[in-house]
This record gives C-alpha cells, structure tokens and sequence, in this order.
C-alpha cells in the first residue's frame, strides 16, 4: 500500500495557510489606504516617491507571501499517499490524521488563462517588457524616470497587484473594499479642503492657500481630482443598491457631497470631462427601474451632483467651464514682448551663487523661469493647418496641442515598440524643437516626460504594437461589462456599471492628463474587482471561490514526474521570495537616498556647504544611478571648482580655506568631469551631463596656464560638449549663450552670431544675447550699425523692460560713431533709472560739451562731485577738470 508516515501533515503547516490569505487581504487594504493618503516632507520627491515605495514594498511582500503559501500548500499535497483510484475510493479516511486543505494552486494556472482579461493583461507585460528591451534607454524603461517611475518594473507590480486581487478577494470582500476605498477618498477630500482654506498642517508647498487650487494628499491637482471621480461612482454603488432610504444612504449622501465641493476646488479640466461622461454613464446604464425604485433618494443624487456644479461654475473664481473658455479665444497679441529678467551676461559670482540650490534635471520643471510669456505662438504667418490651429489657443491647451503633435512625429519614426517606457523625456526636446522650426516659432518650453494623452503616450513608449494591446485590454474588459451586465440583476448590475464607470472616468481624464501611482493604483483595483463582481457561468473546482471567468470547460492532464514538478515549482518559489526580498531593500535604499538628497539641499541653503556635499554624495551611494541626484552633484562640484578658480572669489573663500585649497579644487574638477562622463554613457541624450562638461573644460581653458592664448584642446572639448548639448536640447537658452561666449573668445564670431541669434529668438525678453551679440558685432570689423540695431530690436520688443546696460552699450556705440544727440538721450534714460551713476553722468557731459550745452555741462559736474563728496575718484577728477575748462567758456 503506502507508507503512513509519508501522510502525516503538522497541524502547524495547515493553520499557517488561512494565515497567508488573512495577511495578504489585509496589506490590499493597507495598499488602497496608504498609497493615496501616504507622502513625507522630508523627502525631496515629497509625493511620488512616498507613494510608490509603500506600493512595491507592499506588493513584492505580498508576492513573497503568496510564494511561502504556495510551498506549504505543495508540501501538503505531494505528501498525500501515491495510490490509484481504486485504493483512493475504497480506503476509509483515518481520522488520526488531521484533514489537508485542496490545493487550489494546483488549478491554478488553467484556471487563470481562463480569465476574461488575462490573455490581454499578459500580452500587455511582455509588449512592456519588449519596449524595454528595445528602449532608446533600457535602463531608464526598467525603473522609471525621478518623480514618476512608470518604468517596467512599476508595469510588473500593478499587473501582480491584479492577479492578487483576483484571487484572494472574493465576491463577499467587495463591499468591504468598497467601504475602504471610499473612507481613503474621505480624508483625502477633508484634507483638501482645509487647503482650500489655508489649513494644511503640513506646509510642503508655497503654491497652496487660500482660494488655490488642491492638491490633497497627492501632489497635484490633476491627480487628486482623477482620483475623486473615479471614487463617485463608487458612492452611487452604494446609494442605489440600497432598495429604501435608509441610514446610510443620507451618509453616502453627504460623502457625495463632500467629494463634489473636493472636485470643484481642484478647478481640472481633464477630470471635469471624465466626471461628467462617467456619471452619465452610469445613470443611462443602470436603467429606469433602478433609477425610480425610489425617486426620493435619485432626485436627491441628481439634485447634489448638478447644483454643487452650478454653484461652483457661476463663480468665475473657482469655475472649470471658465478655464476651457480662457485658453480658447481668438485673441492676437504680441508674443515678442515680455518681462524684465535678470541679466545673465557676465555674472559675477557671489556667494549667493554657491549656495543657490542647483537647477534639478526635472522634466516637469521649466526651462527658463520667465516661460510663462510664451504660452502663445507669435501672429506670423504659417501655411500648415496645424499652425492656424495653434494660433487660436494658448496656455495649457496650446502645451497639450503640441505635444500631440510632436509625439505623431516621434510614433512615425519609432513605429514598432517605441521608443521605450518613461523616456520620452531625453528625446521630446529635439522633436519639439523641429515642430517649432517647422512653425517658424523659437520658444522656450515645458520638457514632457508624459504626453497627456493615454493612448498616443503608449504609442509612444510601446509602439503601434503596445496600441493594439492597449486596444485589446479595453475591448476585453467592455466584452466582458457588457456580458456581466446583461446576466446580473439588482445590486449586482449597479455594481458592475459603477466599476465600469469608475475605470471609464480615469480612462477619460487620462486622454487629457497623465496617470499617477494612487490613481494607477486604484484603476488596477477598479478592473480587478469588476472581474471579481461579474457573474460566474461555469461550475468550479471544489474549494476554489466563485469569480468571474475562473470556471473550467476542459480538465488539465499533469505531465511529468510528480516530484520533480514539485521540486521545479518549490525552486522558482524560493527565487520569487529571495528577488522579492533583494527589490523590497533596493525600494528602500532609493527612499532613503532621497532622504539624503533633500537634505543636502537643506544644508546648501543654509550655507552648509561641507554637510550638502556630504548628503549629496551619500543619495548618489544608495542610488548610484539615479540621474537627477548625480547631475545636481555634479553641478555643485563644478561651481565649487568654479569659486576655487576664480581669482576675484576672495571674499566667497574666505573662511573656507579647507574647501578651496589648491588640492581640493582640481579634487572637484576631476568629480564634475568623472560624474558627468558617467552620466552620459548611462544616459547618452541627457543633455545637461553634456553641458555640465562644456562648462568644465571651458572654465580649464580659461584658468590654464598656457592663458592667453588658452587650451586648445580644453576649448575643442568644451565645444564639443556645448554643441552636443544644443543638440540635444535645441532651445535651452543658457546652452546658446555659453556656446556663443565661448566662440567669441576665441574669435570665432561668424559662429558666436549664430548662436546668440538663436538665443535672442528662444527668449526675446532676456537682454543677455542681445548685449553679448552687439559685442561680438562691435569687435567683428566695428560693425557698429549692426550693433546698434540688435539693442534697438530689444527696445522694440521689451517696450517696458528698461534695462541700464542696453541703454550704457547704446550710448558707447553712438560715441564710436559720435552721434551725440543719441549719446544724451541714452544717458538721461540712466539717470532716470539710477540718479546716481556716475558714468552715464560722464557720458551726458561730453555729450553737452560737443553740442555745446555749457550749463547743462556744468550742472552734470557738480552733481558728480555732490555724489562723490571728499572720495577721489576717477568721477571726481573728470568733474573737476570739466569744471576747469567750462569756466573759460
């Protein structure tokens, strides 16, 4: 027969199961709660990297659990006796030996093709996979860009956070699930309203207050609101699949209303849009009977829903409606015009310089802080459609046109796979920038790490390929609504439409906005939990719960040899749990890096510079690949290599000796350089790594001891790098002028007028290039007309922006071409800016002098010695001779 000890199970190892199940349930609610409620302010990633280090370390703990579950559940099993049928049917049981629990992983797997959204769900993950594969920056596919981490390995924890769902949640856990979801929504939408007010306890941001819009718990009010209405429908799952008026349907009620005033607070467009498609949706579906089982309780729904909308859209301040009406208005205005800036031109350094945080390499940041003016194109003429279509909107609108059209262009060059998950931001810059061209348009713009449209930014990561398997999951998951619905009566149909409604919100707001880590989140839940809520057709095996598609139409023959099925399935199980545990502790050490990293930018404001270098350094350490930590480390060491090599810095060194010594400085030179080298083999299209070394062997040329002829070689290598970074980022206005400087020193002035033209076209408002163009024109033949006229371009242009060194070049060029009238004029403008600058008073005396204007001549020179009192200067002496030769007049 068969040995009995073979058959005795420990008691301890079938208890250990329902722990399993009880522990993994239980970290899906802690994942729903604490995913959108979770963020920590002393994080520099304050938000995203919060919530997304709680999903894996949650997730992958599950996945480790599950593992455990499965090798104790193989253990029972094939510790069960090797008999035929015939000794199976005809022994009794003993009752000494305590009963083994089915092994449901044993079905497991025919039973999980058999899904109604498996095939296409799995499809999806190796089309992902692929994309990374092929990606123009594998890497950066794998694990996501800083700050939104939609990389392959966040693809693989949201899939596993599906198939877990489905199968340790069960149609009885639904409603409970429910409950919690809506109980997140709570607090995140009390929260936000408190910010609304001016209430958030926890200041993380300047842009929240008073009458601003919310964010919540989330970061940004697109994401909060996406959030919101994908969580309404879900409270009408519950107000209509109560038959009466209860209780709880005055609290879901006012929960309904609480998330309404949320919502409105958030002012989305994009969420506007999937907020009224899903509620109509689910109020067609649901049907009369539903709707006038109690008319009471429906008159209230609809009454909240629309006049909390009126009321909020009346007002122009917190209106949604008035924020589509703004940005779509035929208006021309004069695009040329801008701001005053601040002059980049021959900065000196200081010491607030140094400790001014660097400018981090964040694709959702601005280039250049005065791009607001640009948010609509100039009245030139373009014969494109795509050009006229421009020109009527401006603002976020015209953001989002344009990357829809630049990401067709991307699509068309990388049709297949794509151009790989989460790095649309190293390649969109040059895409954008040929679109511009094509416009005859120079602008400053938003670098996009997302295109903010669902289904052209997965063309773009995965190619037509990953599209078609996009298109796959979402006619899988309608099949599968339509049939759930047309076969489930009462609560069970409201339950599916209000699922449904909850994925199509989040499905519409997305073709205007972006996903994000607690809405991505919630939408895998969402789709999870509608497979669990749809009706069961087939018999199950016996043990397993009744979901949606799970049943058996054929039975599995098992192939091979029983143990080494066994032993095979108990190893990949112990490599699941090991490589779960290595990616739980990498999780951790990114989190913790960013721990370090913004306290390094802490200590740099506070003039630390020692303990910031040190927190910088040890984020690199613990994230040693991270591409925002490394190019902002690599800027600091090349502005201390900068301070330390400047002969004019010695009032910033003084006191810091330990950081500025000789072996110390060439000790930063050296890291800027290896740093930035490492950056660009990692990341070849980063164009600020390529910058960053520009700026090095520029500033070795210029500090070299074989000065004033220069470096050669340091020159053609900090060439080199600058043109590589214009490449890469084509209208990156700093990149042009630095180029075009160095050009200029080197006599190089053809080369130095392109460039500076191409910088006085991205940013018309900032004086930089126009002052540095009419120099390099004034020492290229003393081409002074030319000069002239670049600077009076700029007084056209920037009409209110009255800028004392265009008005100081424009009087030296006019005393070049002794044109004296216009000397005055210029001089007078200064004056009327500094009444106190002793070289435009100069300037105005020899102007008076040669046009003879005796008195005014006089009135300059007592001013300057008035100004200047007992001090001898050079003013002074000019005054006083002045004064000298007029009384002889």
């Amino acid at each position: 027969m068969f040995n009995k000890k073979a058959q005795t199970i420990t008691p301890t190892e079938s208890e250990r199961i329902p722990y399993c199940d009880q522990i993994i349930i239980a970290t899906l609610l802690v994942i729903i709660i604490a995913v959108p409620l979770y963020f920590d302010i002393h994080l520099h990633s304050v938000f995203d990297l919060s919530k997304i280090t709680v999903l894996y370390v949650l997730t992958f703990a599950m996945l480790a659990i599950w593992s455990i579950k499965t090798i104790i559940n193989g253990k029972q099993t094939w510790s069960e006796p090797m008999v035929n049928s015939q000794d199976r049917h005809t022994q009794p049981p003993d009752p000494s030996i305590p009963p083994v629990q089915k092994n449901e992983n044993r079905d497991y797997a025919p039973q999980l093709l058999l899904q109604p959204l498996t095939l296409p769900i799995l499809a999806l993950l190796f089309v992902n996979g692929f994309a990374t594969a092929f990606s123009t920056n594998p890497y950066l596919s794998l694990v996501g860009t800083y700050k939104r981490y939609g990389g392959f390995i966040s693809t693989i924890v949201y899939i596993s956070l599906f198939f877990v769902i489905i199968h340790f949640i069960d149609k009885k856990r639904l409603s409970s699930l429910l409950n919690v979801i809506i109980l997140t929504a709570c607090f995140a939408s009390i929260y936000g309203i408190l910010q609304h007010f001016g209430l958030d306890l926890y200041k993380w941001s300047v842009s929240t207050g008073p009458g601003m819009r919310v964010s919540a718990t989330f970061g940004h009010r697109a994401f909060f609101s996406a959030f919101l209405i994908m969580v309404i429908p879900l409270v009408l799952i519950k107000i209509f699949s109560n038959s009466g008026f209860r209780y709880s349907t005055f609290l879901y009620l006012g929960i309904l209303t609480l998330f309404m005033v949320a919502f409105y607070y958030t002012k989305a467009r994009a969420s506007f849009l999937g907020f009224i498609i899903s509620n109509l949706f689910f109020i067609c579906l649901i049907g009369k009977k539903n709707l006038l089982s109690n008319k009471t309780k429906t008159i209230a729904t609809i009454t909240i829903i629309i006049g909390i909308s009126i009321f909020f859209n009346v007002n122009n301040r917190t209106s949604v409606i008035g924020r589509f009406v703004e940005e779509i208005k035929p208006v021309h205005r004069d695009s040329t015009s801008g701001k005053k800036t601040n002059n980049r031109q021959d900065k000196n350094l200081t010491k607030q310089d140094l400790f001014t945080q660097p400018t981090l390499v964040d694709d959702t940041t601005k280039d250049e802080p005065d791009s607001s003016q640009y948010h609509r194109l100039s009245d030139e003429h373009g014969s494109d459609w795509y050009v006229s279509l421009a020109r009527q909107i401006e603002g976020t609108t015209l953001t989002r046109f344009l990357q829809y059209l630049a990401s067709f262009r991307i699509i068309r060059d990388y049709p297949v796979l794509g151009i790989g998950p989460d790095t649309l931001g190293m390649i969109y810059p040059q895409y954008i920038a040929k679109l511009y061209r094509d416009m005859n348009e120079h602008r400053v713009f938003e670098n996009q790490n997302r295109i903010h449209n669902d289904l052209l930014n997965t063309t773009v990561s995965t190619g037509l390929l990953g599209l078609g398997v996009y298109a796959w999951l979402i006619f899988a998951y309608a099949r599968m609504v339509w049939k759930g619905c047309k076969k489930a009566k009462g609560s069970d149909k409201i339950l599916i439409i209000g699922l449904c409604s909850g994925c199509l919100a989040y499905f519409i707001q997305n073709q205007f906005s972006f996903g994000h880590v607690p809405i991505i989140t919630l939408f895998w839940f969402l789709i999870a939990m509608s497979v669990i809520a749809s009706p069961v057709t087939y018999s199950q095996p016996e043990g397993m719960p009744a979901r949606a598609g799970t049943n058996l139409t054929a039975s599995f023959r098992r192939v091979g040899n029983p143990a080494i099925r066994r032993f095979g399935k108990q190893t990949f199980c112990g490599i699941i749990i090991c490589l779960m545990v290595l990616l739980i502790i990498l999780s951790l050490f990114r989190y913790k890096a960013d721990l370090y990293f913004e306290h390094g930018r802490r200590s740099l404001n506070k003039n630390k510079i020692t303990e910031a270098i040190q927190s910088y350094e040890t984020a690199v350490k613990y994230n040693p690949l991270a591409l925002n930590y490394r190019n902002v480390l690599n800027g600091i060491y090349l502005k201390m290599a900068e301070i330390g090599g400047n002969k004019n810095s010695n009032k910033i060194t003084e006191g810091l000796e330990n950081i500025f010594s000789r072996e110390q400085i060439t000790m930063y030179f050296a890291k800027a350089i290896g740093g930035a080298e490492q950056v660009q083999k990692l990341y070849p299209r980063d164009y600020h790594s390529a910058f960053t070394l520009g700026q090095v062997y520029n500033l070795l040329d210029k500090i070299s001891p074989a000065r004033p002829g220069g470096n050669e070689e340091m020159s053609k290598e900090a060439i080199k790098h600058y043109k590589r970074a214009t490449m890469l980022h084509p209208f990156k206005f700093e990149l042009r002028n630095k180029l075009a400087r160095l050009y200029a020193e080197k006599g190089q002035y053809e080369d130095a007028i392109h460039e500076l033209k191409e910088a006085k076209k991205i940013l018309p408002s900032n004086q930089a290039a126009y002052l540095n163009l009419a120099k390099v024109l004034m020492n290229d033949d003393e081409r002074y007309e030319d000069a002239e006229a670049v600077l009076l371009e700029f007084i056209k242009k920037n009409p209110d922006s009255k800028i004392i060194d265009i008005y100081r070049l424009l009087s030296f060029i006019y005393l070049k071409t002794a044109k004296w009238e216009e000397i005055l004029d210029q001089s007078i403008k200064i004056i009327q800016i500094d009444r106190k600058d002793l070289e435009a008073h100069k300037y105005a005396i020899m102007a008076n002098l040669k046009l003879e204007r005796y008195d005014d001549a006089r009135k300059l020179c007592n001013r300057i010695l008035n100004f200047t009192g007992d001090a001898n200067n050079t003013y002074s002496k000019y005054a006083k001779e002045m004064l000298e030769l007029l009384s002889e007049k």
